[in-house]
């Protein structure tokens, strides 16, 4: 009996798969979400995860964490199993809001009791790696929870706050086409921007290792430093130009003068001030 419960599931979710991954509109998608959701149960769900499990003879390690399960990707979309246990925090406590990379549907799968939303939104034309601080969030759209009702939110425009004292139980569905390198990070007081954060994962292990290097300042990481100062990504160039400093200082100051012209405005800016109140 068991056995074919499992085999039923398995046959729902990859007719589902099979669907989403023919569909480009945002709303089609949206649409199908709320079909998939009403039509399978919280149950179902867990059998299709436990057979996913068992089936797999070896561990092999992805992005799923503690409070993620991916059902399925595929080089256009990943479908996830998203819970997020309450969280203790007074109103009044100042947290940060990031932007997507990817455009995001949110499906609630429990009823949630009065679980309240708030979509903000920025509509202003910038770059995502370019931050202005002129740029402040507006509220979009304020609303609670529904449950099998999905919300879309777009890539760099969109961010969602939720009330967080209370347990959600969501499908997630992130579009893997033309994936953002940079998010922007915002405070959720002042809903102004904070800083821009690195997110396609390679780039920020380099920025991460180019600090490390510098912080250790071993003489035989010049080469590959000054190999990480000319990155496509400007974090990286930049935590790589502050590496060198701290290993040889001349070579550090030549790479800063270099990128007093660098294509990236901030970087120029950056490299510019460094230069003045180094005083080379």
């Amino acid at each position: 009996m068991k056995q074919n419960l499992n085999s039923k599931n398995s046959q729902i979710f990859k007719k589902f798969e099979d669907k989403i991954l023919l569909l480009n509109n945002e709303n089609d998608i949206l649409n199908e979400v709320n079909i998939f959701s009403k039509s399978i149960s919280i149950n179902d769900i867990l059998n299709h995860l436990l057979e996913l499990f068992s089936n797999e003879k070896y561990y092999l390690p992805n992005n799923s964490t503690q409070n993620k399960i991916t059902l399925f990707s595929s080089s256009s979309y990943e479908f996830s199993l998203i819970h997020t246990p309450p969280e203790v925090r007074t109103s009044s406590e100042a947290t940060s809001l990031y932007t997507y990379t990817n455009n995001v549907f949110f499906c609630p799968l429990i009823d949630v009791n009065d679980v309240r939303y708030t979509i903000y939104e920025q509509n202003k034309r910038v770059a995502p790696d370019v931050l202005d601080e002129d740029v402040k969030l507006q509220i979009k759209k304020e609303n609670v929870f529904v449950k099998n009702e999905t919300i879309f939110l777009r890539k760099f425009k969109d961010v969602l706050r939720f009330d967080g004292t209370k347990p959600l139980l969501l499908f997630m569905i992130i579009s893997r086409k033309d994936t953002l390198k940079y998010s922007w990070e915002y405070n959720s007081i002042s809903l102004k921007p904070v800083r821009i954060v690195l997110r396609e994962v390679n780039f920020a292990r380099l920025g991460t290792t180019a600090k490390i290097l510098g912080n250790i300042g071993d003489g035989n990481s010049k080469a590959l430093l000054l190999k990480l100062s000319q990155h496509e990504s400007h974090i990286v160039r930049w935590e790589a130009a502050r590496a060198l400093i701290n290993i040889d200082f001349e070579e550090g100051v030549s790479v800063l003068k270099r990128m007093m012209n660098d294509k990236h405005i901030e970087i120029s800016m950056a490299a510019k001030q460094s230069v003045q109140m180094l005083n080379v």
